[in-house]
C-alpha cells in the first residue's frame, strides 16, 4: 500500500491504476481458506486506495482499467466481508462507468444492488430494482409474458413475503403463474413450482393451512417430475411445510408421513 501511495506523487494515473490492478490480480488468484484474513486486510486498503484514486481528473483517465478494478472489489467484498452497502455503492458505480455497455452488463449490476438490498434488508429498494428489470425485459421482449419477467415477478413476491405484505406477495406469485401458464402448458418448470411453494409459505404465516397444503402439493407434483430422484432442496421445503401444516391440524399420521419424504 505505502510503494502504491507514493505513485500518487511521481507517476501518471495509468501508471497508479495499471500498480493497483497488479496488485489485485495478485492478492485476487491467491486467496485461499488460510488467507482469508489477509486478504481482507489487503480488501480495506483496497478500498482507501479506491477512495482516493476515484478522485483523481486527469486526462489519461481510463475507465476499463477503473472497471476492472472495481469489479475486483466489489467480488471480494462478495466473497469475504459482504459489506452490502459497499457492495452497492461500487455497482451503482460500476453501472455508471458502463453506461455506455451492452445491455445485459447493466442488468447484472441491478441483479447484484437486488441482491445486496434485500440481503441487507432494505426490501424497497430492492423491490425497484426488480420493478425496472422487468420493465426492461418486458421492452427487450416485445411481450410481458417473458420467462424473465416472470422470475422477476415471482421474486418480488418472496420480496414482499420478507416485509410480511402476505396478500401483495401472493399476487405477485400468481401474476409469474399466469405467465408460466402460458410458457409451459405441461407444468415441467422448476420456477412454476417455486411460485406455488412460496404461495404456500404465505398460506402457512397467515394459518390458511388448507391453502398452504394445497399450494405445496401443486409444487411437489412439479418438482417431482422435474426432479425424478426426489433429491431437491426445494421438494423437501415443500414437504416440510405440508407436515408442519397437517401437525397444525393435529394430523399426526400425515405430519410424520411428510416429515420423513
Amino acid at each position: 500500500r505505502e510503494r502504491l501511495e507514493s505513485y500518487y506523487e511521481k507517476e501518471s494515473i495509468d501508471a497508479i491504476y495499471n500498480q493497483i490492478i497488479n496488485n489485485f490480480e495478485n492478492i485476487f488468484d491467491s486467496i485461499t481458506h488460510d488467507q482469508e484474513n489477509k486478504a481482507k486486510l489487503y480488501n480495506e486498503n483496497a478500498k482507501r486506495m479506491m477512495l482516493r484514486f476515484d478522485s483523481l481528473k486527469d486526462e489519461n483517465d481510463n475507465n476499463e482499467i477503473k472497471i476492472k478494478i472495481l469489479s475486483k472489489v466489489e467480488h471480494l467484498e462478495w466473497k469475504l466481508s459482504k459489506n452490502y452497502d459497499f457492495i452497492i455503492e461500487l455497482d451503482k458505480k460500476l453501472m455508471e462507468l458502463e453506461k455506455n455497455g451492452n445491455i445485459k452488463t447493466k442488468l447484472m449490476r441491478m441483479h447484484k444492488i437486488k441482491l445486496a438490498s434485500f440481503l441487507k434488508g432494505d426490501y424497497d429498494m430492492s423491490l425497484n430494482y426488480l420493478d425496472e428489470e422487468i420493465k426492461i425485459f418486458d421492452r427487450l421482449y416485445q411481450d410481458k409474458n417473458n420467462l424473465n419477467s416472470a422470475i422477476c415477478y415471482n421474486n418480488m413476491g418472496v420480496v414482499y413475503r420478507y416485509k410480511k405484505e402476505y396478500d401483495t406477495s401472493i399476487k405477485y406469485n400468481n401474476r409469474a403463474i399466469e405467465i408460466y401458464n402460458r410458457l409451459f402448458p405441461n407444468k415441467d418448470n422448476e420456477n412454476y413450482a417455486r411460485c406455488y411453494n412460496n404461495i404456500g409459505i404465505s398460506f402457512y404465516v397467515l394459518k390458511n393451512y388448507e391453502k398452504s397444503i394445497e399450494n405445496n402439493q401443486k409444487a411437489i407434483e412439479i418438482y417431482e417430475k422435474v426432479y425424478p430422484n426426489k433429491d431437491d432442496f426445494h421438494l423437501a421445503e415443500c414437504y416440510f411445510y405440508v407436515g408442519f401444516c397437517f401437525l397444525q391440524t393435529k394430523n399426526i399420521a400425515k405430519s410424520s408421513e411428510n416429515f420423513k419424504k
